[in-house]
């Protein structure tokens, strides 16, 4: 093959065409105020599954495409905090080109919200 990069553009385009969604949207949080620091995982973000990621834009919105069998596979979290505290998948029925996620920004700090006694901590 002499252009390989052209070659794999057009394998990529032929299966696009057959079975890709373009997802668009907003992100907000549960106020209704949009979430900038919202991002896409394809896979889950925090295991080894996850090989792409899309960060939302100033506003909270978002555009890309999803091959047809990633759609079970994508995953939403506040990419401002830990991920294992706001992911959520998104379902394959909430996802087209007018999607409106509500997602709850991450806490800052201790996560859990548990308060350690300086006594207990001393054991």
């Amino acid at each position: 093959m002499r252009y390989p990069a052209m070659w794999l553009f057009m394998i990529t385009v032929a299966l696009c065409a057959s079975g890709c969604t373009q997802v668009a949207g907003e992100v907000v949080d549960p106020r209704g105020r949009p979430h900038t620091s919202a991002v896409f995982s394809i896979g889950h973000p925090d295991g080894l599954g996850a090989f792409a990621r899309h960060k939302v834009d100033a506003h909270g919105r978002f555009k890309f495409t999803l091959m047809g069998s990633d759609e079970s596979y994508l995953y939403v979290y506040d990419g401002s905090g830990d991920p294992i505290m706001t992911t959520r998948r998104v379902d394959r029925s909430e996802i087209s080109q007018s999607m409106r996620i509500i997602l709850p920004v991450a806490v800052k700090g201790n996560d859990t919200g548990i308060r350690y006694d300086s006594k207990m901590m001393e054991r």
